[in-house]
């Protein structure tokens, strides 16, 4: 009886242990700025939760189109920096151009060592190609002083908020709008202030020192 229990026990051990764990990816964003006549943007993503498979990659979908496979990062991004220009692991601002370019929802899925692909719980709207209109032009945000040790002022227009973003694109912070913003603990270096209201966006460089 107790060889019985036994082998019944290690069976469901390596039953237990030979199912697959798939499990979706976690906290998908997406970020997308218009600057120097160029469309920016970063779709990033966190690991799935554990435990899971071995991970060879992941997939990102324009609705249920395939776009691209990204075998060792968590984003696809579209950047400016100030030290290599603009770089983009994804084809540049092709990603925007999905059918006539209207907009689209976008999601990423895991692939799996087994070859199997996870599916997906969280979705983002990409609103296609932003442009630079006549209404972004005449309405210039000023920021003084710039450089700055960290107390900057704003003068002109007034926005709902503030996000402020590192050298690569990264979001570091975000800020109700207010005629001044101090950044005193940040360190020193290039930052990008994105200032928006509704469907607008203008954003300028800033440097701490």
């Amino acid at each position: 009886m107790k060889t019985a229990i036994l082998s019944f026990s290690i069976i469901l051990f390596f039953n237990f242990n030979s199912i697959s764990q798939i499990n979706p990816i976690q906290n998908l964003e997406w970020t997308h700025w218009y600057e120097f006549g160029n469309n920016f943007f970063k779709l990033e993503w966190d690991e799935p939760e554990e435990p899971h498979d071995e991970i060879v990659g992941y997939n990102i979908y324009q609705e249920n189109d395939l776009f691209i496979t990204i075998n060792d990062e968590t984003s696809i991004y579209n950047i400016n920096s100030p030290i290599y220009g603009i770089i983009s692991n994804c084809g540049g601002e092709s990603f925007l151009f999905y059918e006539n370019g209207d907009g689209f929802n976008a999601h990423v899925t895991v692939v799996y060592e087994n070859g199997e692909e996870s599916g997906f719980y969280e979705t983002v709207y990409v609103e296609g190609p932003l442009l630079n209109t006549t209404d972004y032009k005449e309405k210039t945000v000023i920021l003084y002083p710039n450089p700055s040790t960290g107390i900057i002022n704003i003068q002109n227009l007034d926005f709902e908020k503030i996000k402020i973003y590192d050298y690569i694109g990264r979001e570091i912070q975000e800020l109700k709008f207010h005629k001044s913003i101090d950044l005193s603990h940040v360190s020193k270096g290039i930052y990008y202030i994105e200032f928006l209201k509704g469907t607008q966006t203008y954003i300028q460089k800033l440097l701490i020192e």
